[in-house]
């Protein structure tokens, strides 16, 4: 066992006193205690789930418009450079409110912070050009190639429990 141990002697005590010294004056910031707290941290969002398209024409890329927490899917034409939304999630759909309990509890798990469009998929379509799948909230959506429209594929929410869909 090792022996009780004395309170800070005098060498320690000296020390935290002229420590004291060192606090730094408090200096005006342009960053607000907002700031630290907001998400996406200021300079961190950057685009995410970067893929090239089936024909190699375009990569997609999910990214925020406007710097929020909010995400769209967008495509840059690898030929001109020139970048365009391709879909957003319809209106009413995406946002953490319209969540159920299940996906709500769902993206706590995997601590999921984005909203709007937060994955998506290419998947071969029967002209080549290919499809993009879309899963937001509880619903699947899918947009026939680079001009499409975003269409709702499945939504849970119609289903009644053990009934074969379309039933």
């Amino acid at each position: 066992p090792h022996p009780p141990r004395a309170g800070p002697g005098p060498a320690a005590a000296a020390m935290s006193h002229r420590q004291a010294g060192y606090v730094p004056d408090l200096v005006p910031s342009a960053i607000t205690y907002e700031d630290i707290a907001t998400f996406p941290r200021p300079g961190c969002s950057a685009p995410d789930s970067i893929c090239f398209s089936l024909d190699d024409s375009v990569i997609t890329y999910l990214a925020s418009s406007d710097g929020s927490l909010t995400r769209q899917l967008y495509a840059v034409d690898i030929e001109t450079g020139g970048v365009r939304e391709l879909c957003k999630p319809p209106t009413g759909t995406g946002q953490e409110d319209n969540f159920s309990l299940e996906e709500k509890l769902r993206r706590e798990r995997a601590r999921q912070l984005h909203t709007g469009i937060t994955s998506y998929a290419w998947a071969e379509g029967a002209d080549g050009a290919g499809k993009i799948l879309v899963p937001i909230g509880n619903e699947l959506f899918v947009q026939e190639g680079l001009d499409g429209s975003l269409q709702r594929l499945f939504d849970p929410s119609v289903l009644i429990e053990g009934a074969p869909p379309g039933a």
